[in-house]
């Protein structure tokens, strides 16, 4: 039940629970703020994407039977 003793407070797991839910709170933050920047991104790749434009030589249909 005890896990430590310091400066003569007993702490047990409970007293653990609020700094293990800002840790969490923490790293998630970091995790948000990596998947903003990877849509982010995204997005301006989709911008310079050329979509349906055509880029090359046309493709007419026609087969070379030989």
């Amino acid at each position: 039940m005890v896990a430590s003793q310091l400066g003569g407070r007993v702490l047990d797991k409970r007293d653990a629970r609020p700094a293990i839910r800002t840790d969490f709170a923490e790293a998630n933050q970091w995790v948000f703020y990596g998947m903003a920047a990877a849509l982010a991104l995204a997005f301006l790749c989709a911008l310079a994407h050329p979509g349906t434009r055509v880029t090359g030589t046309r493709f007419t249909g026609e087969t070379d039977s030989t």
